[in-house]
């Protein structure tokens, strides 16, 4: 978040006023989109694209699931309503005056729709603040424009945080069934170049993990060594260090690797879960047993640790303490559904009912 102290509060104002779309604070700026009367007849005005294309970044930014980066466009607290003062000022100098004088918005993004025959253009371009404007251009049939819209959201995204655009591509290869991961491999080339020196090591990370993932574990473990040595104290580099080594039967040499990256990061329930489960594979439950009561006590408030508990718990007989610990699982959870076959099960095996 950036504070300029008063001097944000008539810029911020002024473009609110003229309908710019204001997101995570000041730091990304999104002019409204032009879009010819054609389009706007069909329902496509420049409120209802700007709205849609900046819905679709946030939607990817959420499909990527990043568990250390996000792209905050929390429309409910910072986006303004666009409004027809904008057809009579023309202010993206001003804005792009205050960009470059105190760098106060470092993504600024700017567009418009051109219907080229029975097609339509979609044409977004791009100022971040270090790094040269750049355009992209995108075409489809006229019955086809949202395809236009989605394919420039991942353009904005790739602009904005190169390493969450390679973890999207990464999520939608999984889905897809691919084994290999060539786009994301690629995208991980992109944001080797694209992204800061002093964030390399999270595109490491990525890059380590989806080594593993593609069945190449002594690669993967070589790129999670250079994301450590990149960021000491980064914790999920750790994390991707420990799960390569237990899946290639090294799990004894995992579990400093653990404890070194839950310790970094006592918030993220996935490390915890992860430690439990190769302690597990090891023989050990009590330990596991041990480690998510110690999970519990640091997040309280994390479903995917008491779940994982539970699992546990039933295991070794304890089901009447499983089957509490499952309730409180589902009592923090968004949706429960994902826990309450566990939870069922164990009801059934203690002679209850579900």
């Amino acid at each position: 978040m950036f504070d300029f102290g008063i001097l944000t509060l008539p810029i911020i104002g002024l473009a609110t006023l003229l309908g710019f779309g204001i997101y995570n604070g000041a730091e990304i700026v999104v002019e409204p989109i032009k879009v010819p009367h054609a389009l706007e007849d069909q329902g496509f005005s420049s409120a209802v694209v700007t709205r849609h294309l900046t819905d679709e970044v946030r939607r990817v930014g959420r499909i990527a699931d990043s568990s250390i980066r996000t792209v905050d466009v929390d429309f409910e607290q910072a986006d303004r309503s666009f409004n027809a003062v904008t057809d009579y000022f023309d202010v993206t100098h001003l804005v792009d005056a205050v960009r470059q004088t105190v760098g106060l918005v470092p993504y600024y993004f700017s567009g418009e729709m051109v219907l080229i025959g029975n097609d339509v253009e979609f044409r977004v371009r791009a100022y971040p603040y270090h790094g040269l404007v750049r355009e992209f251009r995108h075409r489809a049939p006229l019955e086809k424009v949202d395809s236009t819209i989605i394919a420039a959201s991942f353009d904005m995204l790739k602009v904005i945080d190169p390493y969450l655009a390679g973890l999207y591509t990464r999520r939608t290869e999984e889905r897809e069934g691919s084994k290999d991961f060539p786009r994301t491999f690629a995208a991980i080339e992109y944001a080797a170049t694209a992204t800061a020196p002093s964030d390399q090591h999270y595109v490491h990370n990525l890059w380590a993990r989806t080594l593993l993932m593609a069945g190449r574990p002594d690669e993967a473990m070589r790129v999670a060594d250079a994301a450590i040595a990149l960021k000491p104290d980064f914790a999920n580099a750790y994390y991707s260090k420990a799960v390569i080594l237990a899946s290639v039967g090294r799990a004894e040499e995992s579990l400093p690797y653990y404890e070194r990256a839950v310790n970094l990061r006592k918030e993220q329930g996935e490390i915890w879960v992860d430690y439990a489960k190769t302690l597990e594979s090891m023989g050990r439950p009590d330990e596991a047993v041990a480690l998510m009561r110690r999970a519990n006590l640091e997040i309280p408030r994390d479903p995917d640790v008491y779940h994982y508990l539970g699992k546990i718990l039933v295991k070794q007989g304890k089901r009447d303490e499983a089957i509490m610990v499952f309730r409180q699982a589902m009592a923090l959870a968004d949706r429960n559904d994902k826990y309450f076959e566990d939870y069922r099960q164990a009801l059934l095996s203690a002679g209850g009912k579900p």
